[in-house]
């Protein structure tokens, strides 16, 4: 979907309020409005998604030679929610921390394992627990397991 930047709106398109103009050949789009007040904030923060089929609702305006824009009130646009990338980031570095804890809790029980020479059936459960949440985690999808080992 293409991105536009409306510098200023329409002071009055005819419905008594601020809109934007936007020609058809620019749908779908998505538009945000640079606008500032005198304390350099944005008038109108966010962005907004304009489809074909919304913008039929409104009137049209000839600008310039002949270019004609579709004139929409800003109170009529609909918000574009983008997808949250930062707390994606976040939730994937939780994630990576938690799987580290569970390989270390894998690694030391083999490792005492190893080490004392001991059968212990702790051990072996502690370390079959941490290596089966990893394996079932919901970002293993695809991943073969295969024991052969009856507990």
């Amino acid at each position: 979907m293409n991105k536009y930047t409306i510098n200023k709106p329409i002071w009055d398109g005819g419905y008594k309020e601020r809109c934007i103009g936007i020609a058809e050949y620019r749908l779908p789009c998505i538009v945000d409005i640079s606008y500032k007040d005198k304390h350099d904030n944005l008038v109108y923060p966010g962005k907004y998604v304009v489809t074909r089929d919304f913008a039929k609702k409104f009137d049209k305006k000839k600008v310039g030679a002949s270019v004609e824009v579709r004139v929409i009130p800003i109170s009529k646009l609909e918000k574009h929610e983008e997808p949250p990338v930062l707390t994606w980031l976040d939730d994937k570095d939780k994630y990576i921390k938690e799987l580290e804890d569970l390989l270390f809790v894998a690694v030391d029980c083999l490792d005492d394992i190893i080490l004392t020479q001991a059968n212990s059936s702790k051990y072996r459960s502690m370390a079959k627990d941490a290596l089966l949440k990893i394996i079932r985690s919901p970002h293993a999808k695809g991943i073969q397991t295969r024991s052969n080992t009856k507990d």
